[in-house]
């Protein structure tokens, strides 16, 4: 990729999607200050409401909803600071749900048509029902995940729903796709690069319970202010687009589109998310049913990882008690390396290792290069941190390359022996592990230069492009992570004794 659009790219990272100063143009949005006055209003007020911006700058918020209005009452949702009240007849005839957001210096209230002509097609209750079933299922986390997926699908009336889940590298795969057979190509198991969400969207995902692009071809409505100021939209419903991200989507055959984040433990995980051919506009009682659906997905793969994880410990409380006992710090680092081999390399997987203790080491499993070994070791203790994963040793000693064979991924950690005062390393290595990744287009060119109206344009092709990696072993899961920082713990609780 060449350094021009490496630059673009960085600039799209960087792009300030909540300060667009602007919003989709499917509802009104208005911002109040502490005194329920309104500074800012989009210019698409007269055309959904048909009011005038210039009479509305500086007038009470009660000239629009009427006296009794009252932005910190309504039915309260999952952000503390927002309220939500449907059905309210205004003064052109029609109905809309107003949506009110606390924000630093007042209100942000949204705007937005609540009937769209469709009759439900699932009941509230029995869609309370199926979520809650959802909650308490006993059924493998994947079909767990497909029956989730089929129901925000169905209460939604989008043709195509996919969960898409961040890799570590914060690309992105999807694990799960239903419908869309008709209109769209198959993403199933297909990887999309990081820079397809970059880290501003991602934050967002974190402070908002969906994203909806309501039409793609459809214009934005600007802002209109009694001063300059431009106001923050994190939380508005009704944030405008970044225009690349409308490109991209276009290039993909969406006319709309729909996305939940799945949060664990405050950490984005993944998404929901949804696709649809043509323009398709959800009113918030529908978006609120997709996100309890999403939130009930949540706490059955936070229950599937809080399990996995407590069986994880409890093993590799064994493994590890197994291994610190072969082990002797205060007259050399090991007694009888010999009968712990294999339970040195089974802690995390990995096919060979080392310890090194001072300037003397000791080796274990599959043969490895003296010299690589003694290379990444002084390469370690020249780091801060004291302990280190990769699965690509040669991105940071190119000199590993022509021993991939042997070490691609390393494991390290060091800790401090008050007994010979030494450093001890501890070393696993994985050798080269060539793998196939299928992405969704080539991840080497997520963009290409644009001499229109965008610098820079969204790839065309998301077809599958198979890359197959090299000189990079399995990576290390989080759980090898986990396993590991837990030893070097013992360990040093060993060493201080």
């Amino acid at each position: 990729m060449s350094t021009t659009l490496n630059e673009m790219l960085l600039s799209c990272e960087q792009e300030k999607l909540h300060l667009s100063n602007a919003i989709q143009s499917f509802g009104v949005l208005i911002r109040l200050n502490k005194k329920n006055q309104i500074t800012h209003v989009s210019s698409n007020i007269s055309d959904i409401l048909g009011l005038e911006t210039s009479k509305i700058l500086g007038q009470p918020i009660s000239v629009i909803l009427g006296e009794h209005f009252n932005p910190q009452t309504g039915m309260p949702t999952t952000l503390n600071n927002r309220h939500v009240t449907c059905g309210v007849l205004l003064g052109n005839g029609s109905s809309y749900d107003i949506i009110s957001t606390q924000v630093d210096t007042g209100y942000l209230v949204e705007i937005e048509p609540c009937d769209i002509g469709e009759k439900d097609g699932i009941s509230k209750s029995h869609l309370l029902s199926r979520i809650f079933s959802l909650s308490r299922s006993q059924e493998s986390l994947e079909t767990q995940m497909q029956k989730a997926a089929e129901l925000v699908k169905e209460v939604s009336g989008f043709a195509k729903v996919m969960v898409y889940q961040f890799q570590d590298d914060w690309s992105g795969e999807v694990i799960c796709e239903t419908g869309g057979e008709e209109h769209f190509d198959c993403y199933y198991g297909l990887r999309f690069p990081a820079s397809d969400i970059p880290k501003i969207a991602r934050d967002l995902y974190l402070k908002t319970p969906y994203r909806l692009i309501a039409d793609v071809n459809a214009d934005t409505a600007d802002l209109k202010a009694i001063g300059n100021d431009s106001i923050d939209l994190t939380y508005a419903d009704l944030r405008s687009v970044s225009p690349v991200h409308i490109t991209y989507l276009k290039n993909m055959q969406v006319g709309a589109s729909l996305s939940f984040p799945i949060v664990i433990n405050e950490k984005l995980w993944g998404l929901f998310a949804l696709h649809h051919p043509q323009a398709r506009y959800l009113p918030v009682e529908k978006l609120n049913h997709c996100t309890d659906v999403a939130h009930a997905f949540c706490l059955s793969l936070k229950n599937d990882l809080f399990s996995k994880r407590m069986a994880l410990i409890d093993s590799a409380d064994h493994k590890i008690s197994k291994v610190l006992q072969a082990l002797d710090f205060k007259s050399g680092t090991s007694l009888d390396l010999m009968s712990i081999e294999q339970q040195l390399l089974d802690l995390v997987q990995a096919k060979s290792g080392a310890i090194f203790d001072g300037e003397q080491f000791f080796s274990f499993g599959q043969a490895v290069d003296e010299a690589i070994m003694i290379c990444i070791d002084e390469w370690f203790l020249a780091q801060e941190d004291s302990s280190f994963f990769t699965d690509t040793i040669s991105m940071q000693l190119p000199e590993c390359l022509d021993s991939a064979s042997q070490v691609s991924g390393v494991m390290a950690l060091r800790v401090l022996n008050k007994h010979s005062k030494q450093y001890l390393r501890f070393y696993w290595y994985r050798p080269e592990l060539p793998q196939e990744i299928n992405w969704a287009g080539n991840p080497q060119k997520p963009v290409t230069q644009n001499h229109d109206t965008l610098p820079i344009s969204p790839r065309h092709s998301f077809e599958k492009w198979t890359e197959t990696t090299a000189a990079k072993s399995s990576p290390w899961t989080r759980a090898d992570n986990m396993v590991a920082m837990k030893f070097r713990s013992l360990v040093l609780k060993m060493v201080l004794r």
